[in-house]
């Protein structure tokens, strides 16, 4: 692990749970309806009974890399189970002018194209 830096655990299990409960009431609600079967519920009251749940927390592989592109720092980290990316991803703006004028350009050859073949 040389050269790597750790994360120490930044919240509490309480601080977790507080900051997760908007996510559980939106999965509890949407599964509720799932189950009914109508579309015109407008009202749902549900209690939930959440004593008794343990918890363990594991390290997960996650790999950060810092760069610099472009005079500006950019940060992507990637999850080392499913492979997601998450960061800043840089542009190239002549890359994107260069695919915009591309498109452009096909569009127009295009339609004169179309156009010309449907004069008589």
């Amino acid at each position: 692990m040389a050269g790597f830096a750790a994360e120490r655990h930044h919240q509490s299990l309480r601080e977790g749970w507080e900051g997760n409960k908007a996510d559980k009431d939106l999965l509890i609600r949407n599964r509720i309806r799932s189950r009914i079967n109508h579309r015109n519920i407008t009202s749902i009251s549900y209690k939930t009974h959440t004593t008794g749940i343990r918890y363990r927390r594991i390290l997960l592989p996650v790999w950060i890399l810092h760069y610099t592109y472009g005079g500006k720092a950019k940060k992507v980290v990637v999850c080392g189970l499913h492979g997601r990316s998450f960061g800043e991803r840089p542009f190239s703006t002549r890359k994107l002018m260069g695919y915009a004028a591309a498109i452009s350009l096909a569009t127009i050859i295009f339609g004169w194209l179309w156009g010309a073949a449907q004069l008589p």
